[in-house]
């Protein structure tokens, strides 16, 4: 197989019982797609060549890897036209307030945060134009009470 679309994805065989598998971490792996589950081997990677399908491997074959981390931002949020957006910081565990700008009418949330994913916890407002009054401005309303 090519190696450029060969990767580690951290699953290694629970040596107490070889049937199974676990993650590096030490949690069971409940999910698998194996293209050969019968292998013998101890270490299993991702093969590119197969539909990224787990294949197993020898633990000392030189092969790509991915990364994995906690993210500390969710970058800067959409706004929406019309609107003003505060927000000091875009990180982990703050939040971003909306409001929308005369004649407009908040439609949404008017706070998100920022969750541990990296991703906010609420789809972005809208800001509606509001309707015109029903009646146009006067300076005087002149009426007469009918009895």
């Amino acid at each position: 197989s090519d190696s450029s679309s060969q990767y580690w994805i951290g699953a290694v065989r629970d040596p107490q019982d070889p049937r199974n598998w676990k993650w590096v971490n030490g949690n069971d792996v409940t999910v698998s797609f194996w293209n050969e589950p019968g292998s013998s081997e101890v270490c299993a990677r991702f093969d590119g060549s197969k539909g990224w399908l787990w294949v197993g491997t020898d633990c000392q074959s030189t092969l790509n890897f991915i990364c994995q981390h906690q993210p500390q931002t969710c970058g800067r949020p959409e706004q929406p036209p019309n609107s003003t957006m505060t927000a000091e910081r875009f990180e982990v565990g703050t939040s971003v307030e909306y409001s929308c700008d005369e004649g407009h009418l908040l439609v949404g949330p008017t706070v998100r945060s920022c969750l541990e994913t990296g991703f906010y916890d609420e789809f972005p407002p809208v800001c509606k134009k509001t309707a015109s009054p029903l009646y146009p401005k006067f300076s005087m309303i002149i009426y007469t009470a009918v009895t």
